[in-house]
Formats: structure tokens, C-alpha cells, sequence
């Protein structure tokens, strides 16, 4: 039977198109012209193969996407190969977290595509045949009584002979159906991880188990050959009879002389981050990926007392204008130095902030300790707009009131604080965004849309806003001269910014030719590390004092 491929593109003649390539080159071809069709038409037609675009209405591909690798059935693994404008790089990474297989940018080059769903659909011809050699190399599982896990004395027991093995591997078995009550709940997950544990058995003989619990099951691994054939086998969902599991795997890198029970605390962290996320996954923790959980764990036990502390600290980055050498604003950005760690990323503990909960406390410590700084630079009397970003989880209808608060009690004008608000946080729930923006442009604050042009909708939204000013996504400039498509988009972004009576700013300007070509396409100003790096506020005001 020829394989069956669900192509999912808004535009129809591209679709028929695509659809008449797919079918001249063999194979049962089913058109939807958007993400919820697609959805609808999935557990009926069953495809081989999904191939989607990117820019949908009602869905777009990203969230068909995730939509996808969150089913519990067979089908969260299909290959999945999106259809991508100007091969968008924000997306690309977006789509790679979520599960993608594979890219096309479009306009397509067909023999292309027909080549890149070959090889898609031969990979999990292979891992089928692989994983039904070893299936039939092995015992039947389903015809001897399951045996019993080590518990943690036992654990505790091996230790000692454990440090010198290899590799540790954790197993996901997390079931997200609704069971009748916990004693139903608990028996059947127990009875998953007996089933990861029998065909991880027929895989590697020699794994030898040392540990469960709830979530997972784990054993010292001894052959790191095996971690490739793992990231391929995870393309389909393991399955045993009536029962299926698509298998979450972090393997682990032992390092010698290092205590066996902390990398297994930390393998089993890194599985909790992998099972927040949809679809198989196959992690190695190495050193430099253990660094960084140890980091997180720490970040999530210490960060409420450093707010509580104020042992955070703001830095700001100017923006230059273009048309003159000057500095006319500057961005709030947040730091964290721990005696222990030393810098701690944002790109760590932001993330981990959000995951926690934590972010609407952290925001607020941004925008409270951004309010005092501007009643300093006043002191000085110093003349200058400070942004602040505000998540999502901001955007609440306390919001305008609380900021008003604020600059009463450090006696600010509102004039001198700007919000940046990112195109994300915006389209969430765009009437409600814009009902709270009104009230906080209402009080003379001004506000800027954050990394214009990462969204994922058209621009019609900016007439639903009372903006002063874009800023242009970083992902744009880091290839302006180099990349004729980013420099079109930036073109049109400007040219967008000027009939709406708005200024442009440009984030992450890191030489003189981006510095030349953004004043050449009529841009405002610039922000990065060639005008400036962030710096703490006494830096900023040594700057700017006469």
C-alpha cells in the first residue's frame, strides 16, 4: 500500500499543487486547508506523514504541531515535516522543541520536498524493522509473569558497584488519561513501567535496574552505543498489546568518581523538565547539561528568597539614536549574581521563573526596582526614558492602577516609563491586551510592541493598539547583510512603523554595517552591544552627567 500523506496548506493552489507532486510521486494524498481540519481529518485518515505550513488561520502549524505529539495514541508520533516562508528561524527552533522531523521553505522546490518525505518515511520503515528484529530475538512478555523492581534499599545497596558503570537511563511512563480513582491510577502506570522495563530487556540484556518510582523507572546502561538507535526507536510509540506508550529517555553520562545517587537526582530533574513538554525525547545529561540543571534546582529552591532579598540588580542597555549620537532610552534588563554560582542567566532563570510561578513576582520586582531607578536619574537631573517588559501573566486588570501606584510613590512622571510588551503576550488575548494598553497609554506611559515581527499573525492587530513604538526582532538583524529576505522584511517593518506615525527600534546591533543599513531603511534607533553593553544604573548616570 502506497503511504498516506495529510497535507495541510491554506493557500489552494500551493495545496494542489503540493498535493498533485505527492500523488504523481505515489502516494494517498488527503487536503485540508487548515490546522483544525487537519486535527479532525487525523484519527480517521491516519497519514504516514504530515506536511504542514506554518502560517495558518484558526491554527497554525506550530500548534497543530503541538496539538499532535500531545495525543496518547500511535499517531503523536507521526512524522512531521512544516512548510516554512523565508526559513524563519524563530519557528524553526520553535518547531524543533515541539517535535518537527523536517523543513521546506517555501516557494517549494518539489523534487525536494518528494526527497525529504523519502527519507522521512524509510527512517521509520528501518526503526519498525529494528525494533521487530530485536522484538523477535526476545521473549514474549506478554507470556511470563512480570518481575519485581528494586526498591530504594536496594538502590542504596548497589552503589558501591554502580560507580563504575557507564551510563544512567531514565524512562517516562506518565499516563494522562483519567483513571477511576488513585488505586486504579497507581496500578496501571506500575504496570507501564513493568512493560518499558521488558523492552528495554530485549534491547540491552545487560542494563541492570536500580530504581522507580511513580513517574519512572531507571537502570545503568553500560552500552552508550545504543543512545542513537534510542532517538530513532523514539519516533514510534512503544506498544505491547493494547497497551502504548510514547517513552520519554534521558540518558546520563556518568562521570567517574562523582556520587551515582546526585546524577541520578539530576537525570531525574531533567526528566521532569522533558515530561512538561510533548512527545518522545531522548536527552543526554553530559557535564556541561548537568551544570545547568544543577543551576535550575538551585534557581527553584533560592529564587523566591532573592526577590524577597533583593538580591537581584538591574542593568540597562541604552538605545542610540541614528539620526544623532545620543542616548535616547534605555532598557531595564535583570541580573542575578550568586555568591555560590556566580552570574546566573536569565535564559536560565527566567524560564524557570515561569515554570514556578514565579514570574508575575519577578516582573513586579523589575518594574518596582526600573521605578526607583528613573527617581534616581531625576535626582541627577537626568532626562530619560526607561523600558520594562511585562509578560503575559502581567497583563491583568490590576495592572494600570499598580503601576500608577508605583510612580506616585516614587514621585515619576509617568512620561519617563515605557512598557514593552512582546507580540506573544499581546496576541494571547488581544481585546483584553488592548483594553489594559488603552489605560496605560490613558496615564502617559508610553508603549512599544517587543520583538516585532516573532509572532505568528499578520500586523492588523497594531490598529486595535495605541502604540508609540516597534522594535524589531534581534532574529532580523543578525543577518540583515547577509540575508536578502531579512533585509526585505526589515524594509517593509520600517516602511509600516513610518505610515503608522511610529518609532523603530532595532535590538541586538552588533557591527557597523547592520549600524549603516538600518539608518540607510530609515530606522530610529539601535540597541546592543555595539552602541552599548548593559551596565549597572551608577554606570548609566556616570554616561550621561555632563
Amino acid at each position: 500500500m502506497s503511504a498516506r500523506i495529510l497535507c495541510v496548506e491554506d493557500e489552494a493552489d500551493l495545496r494542489a499543487d503540493l498535493a498533485d507532486e505527492l500523488r504523481d510521486a505515489g502516494y494517498e494524498v488527503l487536503e485540508v486547508a487548515d490546522g483544525r481540519a487537519a486535527l479532525d481529518a487525523l484519527p480517521q485518515f491516519a497519514p504516514d506523514l504530515v506536511l504542514c505550513d506554518i502560517n495558518m488561520p484558526r491554527m497554525d502549524g506550530l500548534a497543530v504541531l503541538e496539538a499532535v505529539r500531545a495525543r496518547g495514541d500511535r499517531l503523536a508520533a507521526v512524522p512531521f515535516v512544516l512548510l516554512t516562508a523565508y526559513g524563519e528561524k524563530h519557528q524553526i527552533l520553535r518547531g524543533r522543541a515541539l517535535g518537527a522531523d523536517d523543513y521546506v521553505v517555501k516557494p517549494a522546490d518539489f523534487d525536494l520536498l518528494i526527497s525529504t518525505i523519502r527519507t522521512r518515511l524509510a527512517s521509520v520503515s528501518r526503526t519498525r524493522q529494528q525494533l521487530q528484529l530485536r522484538s523477535n530475538g526476545s521473549h514474549d512478555t506478554t507470556q511470563r509473569p512480570l518481575p519485581e523492581l528494586p526498591d530504594a534499599d536496594d538502590l542504596r545497596a548497589r552503589l558501591p558497584a554502580l560507580q563504575a558503570r557507564g551510563y544512567t537511563l531514565l524512562l517516562g511512563a506518565a499516563q494522562d488519561r483519567p483513571m477511576a480513582d488513585d488505586a486504579q491510577r497507581l496500578a496501571e502506570r506500575s504496570t507501564s513501567l513493568h512493560h518499558v522495563r521488558e523492552w528495554v530487556d530485549s534491547l540491552a540484556p545487560g542494563a541492570e535496574w536500580f530504581g522507580t518510582n511513580r513517574r519512572c523507572i531507571a537502570a545503568v546502561w553500560p552500552d552508550p552505543e545504543l543512545q542513537p538507535l534510542l532517538s530513532e526507536w523514539l519516533s514510534q510509540p512503544l506498544r505491547r498489546g493494547e497497551w502504548s506508550l510514547p517513552p520519554v529517555l534521558v540518558v546520563s553520562a556518568h562521570e567517574p568518581g562523582s556520587n551515582v545517587l546526585d546524577e541520578l537526582a539530576e537525570a531525574e530533574y531533567a526528566l521532569s523538565l522533558s515530561l512538561v513538554r510533548a512527545g518522545p525525547q531522548c536527552t543526554t545529561v553530559d557535564a556541561v547539561r548537568r551544570k545547568e540543571l544543577r543551576a535550575m534546582r538551585f534557581i527553584e529552591k533560592q529564587l523566591p528568597s532573592a526577590i524577597a532579598r533583593d538580591a537581584l540588580e538591574l542593568y540597562f542597555q541604552p538605545k542610540y539614536a541614528l539620526s544623532e549620537p545620543r542616548i535616547v532610552g534605555a532598557e531595564a534588563l535583570l541580573r542575578w549574581t550568586d555568591p555560590s554560582l556566580g552570574s546566573i542567566s536569565p535564559a536560565l532563570f527566567v524560564p524557570t521563573a515561569e515554570r514556578c510561578g514565579l514570574i508575575g513576582e519577578l516582573g513586579d520586582w523589575v518594574l518596582r526596582h526600573a521605578i526607583w531607578a528613573l527617581a534616581r536619574l531625576r535626582s541627577h537631573g537626568i532626562d530619560l526614558r526607561i523600558a520594562v517588559n511585562i509578560s503575559a501573566i502581567q497583563l491583568r486588570d490590576e495592572l494600570p492602577a499598580h503601576v500608577e501606584q508605583l510612580l506616585k510613590e516614587a514621585s515619576v512622571e509617568p512620561k519617563w516609563l515605557e512598557i514593552e510588551i512582546t507580540e506573544t503576550a499581546l496576541l494571547g488575548d488581544l481585546p483584553h491586551a488592548a483594553a489594559i494598553a488603552r489605560r496605560l497609554r490613558a496615564l502617559g506611559i508610553k508603549l512599544t510592541v517587543d520583538d516585532f515581527g516573532s509572532g505568528h499573525a499578520g500586523f492588523g492587530y497594531l490598529r486595535e493598539l495605541p502604540l508609540d513604538a516597534l522594535k524589531l526582532d534581534r532574529s532580523f538583524v543578525a543577518e540583515l547583510e547577509t540575508n536578502e529576505a531579512d533585509r526585505r522584511i526589515t524594509e517593509s517593518i520600517l516602511g509600516l512603523a513610518r505610515s503608522l506615525g511610529l518609532e523603530t527600534v532595532a535590538e541586538g546591533v552588533e557591527c557597523e554595517a547592520q549600524r549603516s543599513l538600518l539608518r540607510s531603511l530609515g530606522c530610529d534607533a539601535i540597541q546592543g552591544y555595539l552602541a552599548a553593553r548593559p551596565m549597572p544604573l551608577s554606570a548609566l548616570i556616570e554616561r550621561l552627567q555632563p
